[in-house]
């Protein structure tokens, strides 16, 4: 995409840090995998750790279960992939 050239990705996880801390309304990130480009577990945990401090904030114990929920969740589909 052309816009994808215009701004870092610096620029858009600063920009998305800047939006949750202001607002503290949820987004949604999709990532395409590209063999040989960004498919790596290097590359997974460069995003996670992106996404960790794009999204860090205070959590109120509903948000703490929810997120036990989807951990739970996710290593139950991890495991049978």
């Amino acid at each position: 995409m052309p816009i994808a050239m215009r701004y870092s990705i610096n620029e858009l996880f600063d920009a998305c840090h800047y939006y949750f801390k202001e607002t503290n309304r949820r987004m949604t990130f999709e990532y395409s995998l590209v063999a040989g480009v960004n498919d790596q577990p290097v590359h997974a945990q460069e995003l996670a750790s992106r996404l960790k401090k794009a999204m860090s904030c205070k959590s109120d114990p509903s948000q703490s279960d929810q997120r036990a929920r989807f951990q739970a969740v996710h290593a139950s589909v991890s495991d049978g992939i």
